[in-house]
């Protein structure tokens, strides 16, 4: 039996097999969110913590043992990276209990949270070493892909045709993507009711997955045979995009069209790529049905609102010169009191002028309140209008605040992950929050591995152009371009497992389609 058990393990097909199932489930373990007040009564946690940070290490012991042929310098290489890890990770932990940058009781540092962020930001290079020994042919690739967007957008879909999805911004869709079309905006006046993320937990992360899998869609397109039931899908998928309603979703569906069709057109004429002329006029009837859709969402209907109010917003506070009034008159009520005399007049005036504040209220009455560092609201009501205009801008400038008060080994540190988060004041922009939270060696540790294989993988194609460089690898290029462009402009893409998982097995997949050696790699194909 024990041989029988070894024998399946060491089969390339197996281990292929289930690093196959690991990723085709992830949007199925994403929703186990649903179960939490269940299982929270029996003190059982929820399947996707097992099958991420258990799962996927066993999935890589068992690569390694069995699969792995060069072991002596993966077991070195393992060695070294870990001791890095783990000496960074002890440093880190040491920093963030002994920072002191005036924080309120509600920013708590929990250790437990802020270790299993550290393994959320390594868990998708443990994936790139799985992808990496399972060698998966294009059919297999593709076959991830599409049955990957096809749950997603399925749930997406069906959720919102029938008004029962979970609205992307709280509560439930008030009515379903069909109404963009009938009067939906003018009968439920907020945008933001008509938009969708199905039964998924964030629409920030679910948007950007959708992003980095669109130039996938489009990979899979050319090179299957049968293309129609792919066309079929990717309609799908970039009516999901616009349904979700973020901005990066929306503009993602119609940027990547035009993107896919360019890219094609270009690569014919220099003729990287053979031509179809099916295949460029599927291109072309996509990007015209969505350009035409594109000003009818939820998005472009919210934008176009918010932007009205901004800058309505700006126009009566210049017209007032609000900000300017609001100085003059603390300084007259400043002069001549002590220290505590005026904190107290500059919390009242502040209070009296929260209409300054363009973002919700919740940051400075809860999250950070006025009365317990006045002197950071009084910098941010001084800051340029368009530097504190929405919650996004107030996040980094709070992030800018409290890492100008730490000293140059702490920024090499960070604050953590959980002080941050606990306190709920944590800037949602990938790249700039690892910096802030991790350090600067921490950023450089979790980041910099995605963009050097991105690096090897353009000079690898630029080396061999003509072998390399085709319409399906600059899809594949695209995809983790955009993956670490949504992670830059809007966050959740780094630090959650939903999206960092397929940005590391898509990112390894474009680093060894481009391998000089390539063609010695023996591919394995899941049927």
């Amino acid at each position: 039996m024990k041989d029988k058990i070894v024998k399946i393990l060491k089969s390339p097909k197996t281990y292929c097999s289930l690093v196959f199932i690991f990723l085709v489930i992830q949007p199925i373990v994403d929703l186990d969110y649903l179960l939490n007040d269940f299982l929270k009564q029996y003190n059982l946690i929820v399947p996707s913590t097992v099958i991420r940070f258990l799962g996927l290490p066993v999935l890589a012991i068992i690569g390694f043992l069995f699969i792995d042929k060069n072991k002596d310098k993966t077991f070195k290489m393992t060695l070294i990276v870990g001791t890095v890890l783990v000496i960074y990770s002890l440093l880190h932990f040491k920093t963030m209990r002994t920072l002191d940058i005036n924080l309120p009781d509600t920013f708590r540092r929990d250790l437990k949270i802020e270790l299993k962020y550290i393994l959320m930001l390594i868990l998708p290079f443990v994936l790139m070493y799985c992808v990496y020994l399972a060698r998966f042919t294009t059919t297999t690739f593709n076959k991830i892909v599409i049955m990957t967007s096809f749950i997603i957008c399925s749930i997406i879909f069906i959720t919102d045709l029938f008004s029962v999805s979970f609205s992307s911004y709280g509560g439930r869709t008030q009515a379903n993507f069909l109404s963009w079309f009938t009067g939906g905006y003018e009968r439920y006046q907020d945008p933001k009711l008509l938009m969708s993320k199905g039964l998924y937990h964030a629409a920030n992360v679910l948007g950007a997955l959708l992003f980095m899998l669109l130039p996938l869609l489009f990979k899979a397109l050319y090179e299957v045979r049968k293309k129609w039931p792919i066309f079929l899908l990717i309609l799908l998928h970039c009516l999901c995009m616009m349904m979700v309603g973020t901005r990066v979703a929306t503009m993602g569906s119609v940027l990547i069209v035009i993107a896919a069709l360019v890219t094609y057109i270009g690569c014919s004429v220099i003729r990287l790529t053979k031509f179809n002329l099916n295949f460029l006029l599927s291109l072309g009837i996509l990007t015209c049905l969505l350009i035409g859709i594109y000003p009818y969402t939820p998005a472009v209907k919210y934008q176009s609102f918010n932007t009205q109010l901004i800058n309505n917003l700006k126009s009566e506070e210049e017209k007032n010169d609000a900000v300017n009034e609001m100085s003059t008159r603390l300084e007259a009520l400043q002069s001549n009191l002590d220290e505590e005399g005026k904190n107290a007049v500059l919390i009242a005036i502040l209070r009296e002028n929260t209409q300054l504040m363009t973002f919700p209220s919740i940051y400075y009455d809860e999250i950070y309140p006025i009365e317990f560092d006045p002197q950071f609201w009084n910098f941010v009501v001084n800051q340029p209008f368009e530097k504190r205009s929405d919650a996004r801008k107030l996040q980094k400038l709070f992030s800018d605040y409290k890492w100008d008060l730490m000293n140059d080994e702490e920024k090499l540190l960070g604050m953590g992950f959980a002080t941050l988060s606990e306190g709920r004041f944590i800037i949602e922009q990938d790249g700039w929050r690892q910096v802030y939270t991790m350090g600067l060696t921490g950023a450089v540790l979790f980041i910099s591995p995605y963009l050097i294989l991105i690096l090897a993988s353009i000079v690898n194609a630029l080396r061999r152009f003509r072998t390399v460089v085709n319409f399906s690898n600059l899809m594949l290029l695209l995809s983790t371009i955009v993956g670490l462009g949504a992670a830059y402009y809007s966050g959740h893409v780094l630090d959650e497992m939903f999206t960092n998982l397929y940005l590391g097995f898509i990112t390894i997949t474009l680093f060894l389609n481009t391998l000089v050696n390539r063609k010695n790699l023996k591919k394995v194909e899941v049927n």
